[in-house]
C-alpha cells in the first residue's frame, strides 16, 4: 500500500502544479486566488473536493469553490487583506468570500469544528484530514509550498478509499448531518462508489429522521443548488432501507456510474493504466 500511496501522492502533486500553472479561463479565478497566497507567503492547505477532483478527473475538473484552512496567524492577515471580499462570517470564525469571481471558504486551523470540540486531538495540518466526515474527503494539500520543497500532502484513510474500497465514514460526529447525507449521495453518484454498511445506516437515519425538504434546503444552502430534490431523496431512502433489511455488504446506491474507462499512459509508473471518466 505504501508504494501505491507514494505513486498517487506524486500524481496528485503533479496535477495540482498543472492546475495552478496552466492557463484555463474556466478555473482562472481559483488559480489567481492561489497565486495571491504565494505572493504573500501565507501558509494554507486546500481542503474539500479539489484534491479529490484533480486526482479523479485531471484537467477536466472544474471546482465549484475553494476551501482554505490557514495557519492561525496568517488567517488574520488574510482576513484583513481581503476584508472587502467577505460576504459573511460564520459562528466559528470562518469566512465566505468572493475573490475575483471565485467562491472561497476560509477558516483558521484552530477553528476547525472537530478540533474545537476535542474530537480530534493535537490540532495541526497533519491531523486536519482526520476531521473530515467521509474517507473520500480526508486529504489536504498545501496550497503554496515553500520554494525548494515538495508540496505537503496529508491524508487519513483517503488513499485506502481511493483503492476502490467503499465510501465510508471517517469521523461520524458532525454538526450538519443533513449536509453529510447530501454530500454522501453526491459523491457516491459522481464516482460510482458503493456505500459501506455503516454509511448506509447513517444516511438512512438522516433521511428517515428529518423532513426531506429540510435535507434538500440544507443541500441547496451549502452547494448552491439541490441535485436530488425530495423525490430523489425519498427514492434513496427507500433503496437504503431495502438494502439494510437484507444485507450488510457495501451497497451501490447509484449503479451505472462511472460512465467509461480508458487506457492512459501513466508517466509516474511508466505503465498503461485504466483511467475512469466520471459522470458529474
Amino acid at each position: 500500500m505504501a508504494d501505491v500511496c507514494d505513486v498517487t501522492v506524486r500524481q496528485l502533486r503533479r496535477r495540482i502544479t498543472e492546475f495552478v500553472t496552466r492557463s484555463n479561463p474556466a478555473v482562472q479565478s481559483v488559480v489567481e486566488t492561489l497565486k495571491d497566497l504565494r505572493l504573500r507567503g501565507w501558509t494554507a492547505f486546500i481542503f474539500g473536493g479539489i484534491p479529490r477532483g484533480l486526482l479523479g478527473e485531471g484537467w477536466r475538473y472544474r471546482p465549484r469553490d475553494l476551501d482554505l484552512v490557514f495557519d492561525d496567524d496568517h488567517f488574520v492577515c488574510f482576513e484583513s487583506e481581503f476584508a472587502s471580499s467577505i460576504l459573511r462570517r460564520n459562528n466559528y470564525g470562518g469566512l465566505r468570500l468572493q475573490i475575483r469571481g471565485a467562491a472561497v471558504d476560509a477558516w483558521p486551523l484552530s477553528a476547525t469544528w472537530a478540533f474545537r470540540e476535542g474530537l480530534v486531538k493535537n490540532a495541526s495540518f497533519e491531523r486536519l484530514p482526520a476531521t473530515a466526515f467521509l474517507n473520500f474527503d480526508s486529504i489536504v494539500v498545501e496550497a503554496v509550498p515553500v520554494r525548494g520543497t515538495g508540496r505537503r500532502v496529508f491524508e487519513d484513510g483517503f488513499f485506502d478509499g481511493w483503492s476502490q474500497k467503499p465510501l465510508d465514514i471517517n469521523l461520524e460526529e458532525n454538526p450538519h448531518p443533513a449536509i453529510c447525507a447530501a454530500r454522501t449521495l453526491r459523491i457516491s453518484r459522481r464516482y460510482g462508489l458503493k456505500l459501506s454498511y455503516r454509511l448506509c445506516t447513517y444516511v438512512w437515519k438522516v433521511l428517515s429522521g428529518a423532513r426531506l425538504d429540510e435535507v434538500e434546503r440544507a443541500e441547496r444552502s451549502h452547494y448552491g443548488r439541490a441535485v436530488f430534490g425530495t423525490e430523489g431523496l425519498r427514492d434513496a431512502r427507500e433503496r437504503l432501507e431495502k438494502h439494510l433489511s437484507s444485507s450488510s455488504l457495501p451497497f451501490p446506491l447509484f449503479p451505472g456510474a462511472p460512465e467509461q474507462v480508458e487506457l492512459r499512459f501513466d508517466t509516474d509508473t511508466g505503465t498503461r493504466r485504466e483511467e475512469t471518466s466520471w459522470r458529474g
